[in-house]
């Protein structure tokens, strides 16, 4: 296969992303990315008009990002080459939206049913924002376990990763100690963290060497490796392909 560049961690409108997936799929063909994989904060929304089924460039791979716990921690769990129509997916998906809706009411339990925050409605982005990015909250989310998240993905033909283990309280490897008997599949490798946490990763060099050093941990724990920009806006990266040869649905 001739694929040269990919991004597979994006967020689109139909989460706390600001472009449509079509204008996604647009912009990866601007900027000459050829697999993308859409992951939306617990919804496969994205996918509901057969987005991934369509024959142009870029490839688009189903994807999805489960906000889970393990060990009293919070994890996102990213989830691609699962069917979408999975109706174990789309009972897990539908319990996480309801639980982020309780959540909300507990934490503004003087918001009406449109829930207002900060003297106007919550949208559906303002809504996952503050209760997937913020820590801290005093009613903290209801989140599905980690293992719980793996086995449903797994059920539906997907595979499961960990979403940017730079990003944790936890260091990576104890995350993945736990994780792995759990039967993740895969590690995010590839991350700006230069851009999302630049009081830890100050330079070029630090992030490259903590690539590095996620590389390795992949290969210790026999894990698929991947990369993805998490973008919420138009700012797609791309890593060459030959890094996720064992990826299923794109080199099957």
């Amino acid at each position: 296969m001739n694929f040269g560049r990919y991004d597979l961690h994006i967020h689109s409108s139909y989460s706390d992303g600001s472009l449509s997936p079509g204008s996604l799929a647009d912009l990866a063909l601007t900027e000459g990315i050829d697999v993308i994989s859409i992951t939306d904060h617990d919804t496969i929304e994205a996918y509901s008009g057969g987005l991934h089924l369509d024959v142009r460039r870029p490839r688009i791979i189903p994807g999805v990002e489960i906000t889970a716990r393990i060990q009293h921690e919070t994890v996102h769990i990213l989830g691609y080459c699962f069917d979408p129509s999975d109706k174990g997916l789309e009972t897990l998906l539908l319990h996480q939206r309801k639980a982020r809706e309780e959540w909300a009411r507990s934490v503004f339990p003087h918001a009406s049913h449109t829930l207002l925050f900060k003297g106007k409605s919550l949208t559906q982005k303002e809504l996952i924002r503050e209760s997937v990015h913020k820590r801290g909250k005093r009613n903290p989310l209801n989140k599905v376990t980690a293992g719980k998240a793996i086995q449903v993905l797994h059920g539906a033909g997907g595979i499961a990763v960990l979403a940017h283990p730079g990003l944790y309280p936890s260091p990576p490897e104890r995350l993945l100690r736990a994780l792995r008997p759990l039967g993740l599949d895969g590690l995010e490798v590839y991350y700006p963290y230069r851009r999302r946490a630049p009081a830890r990763f100050p330079s070029r060099e630090e992030e490259h060497s903590f690539h590095s050093f996620l590389l390795s941990l992949a290969s210790k724990y026999g894990l698929l490796a991947t990369g993805g920009s998490d973008t919420h806006h138009r700012s797609l990266l791309g890593w060459p392909l030959e890094k996720v040869k064992t990826l299923p649905c794109l080199f099957s």
